[in-house]
């Protein structure tokens, strides 16, 4: 029997040990820890390989928060189905 995949969020303050206690995480086993990660800090520039973030980059479309929240949990899904 397989055992399912659970993404979980961890909200921390800054100098709270946030990255001590994410590198205990990433130590376990089966564990994934992608750090740092938020929709509107999303960094936009030039990647060859992304097409949605140039579309963002030499558009309005990197404006508007809830279209880079929604490519943003979009790809959180996708990271989920690929790894499940």
């Amino acid at each position: 029997m397989t055992e399912k995949p659970y993404i979980r969020t961890i909200h921390i303050l800054s100098c709270s040990g946030g990255t001590v206690i994410s590198k205990c995480l990433s130590a376990m086993e089966k564990t994934i820890v992608i750090s740092e990660i938020h929709p509107d800090r999303l960094r936009m520039g030039f990647s060859p390989f992304d097409p949605v973030s140039l579309l963002l980059t030499q558009t309005n479309l990197g404006q508007n928060t809830t279209v880079r929240r929604n490519i943003f949990l979009k790809r959180i899904r996708e990271i989920f189905l690929i790894w499940c």
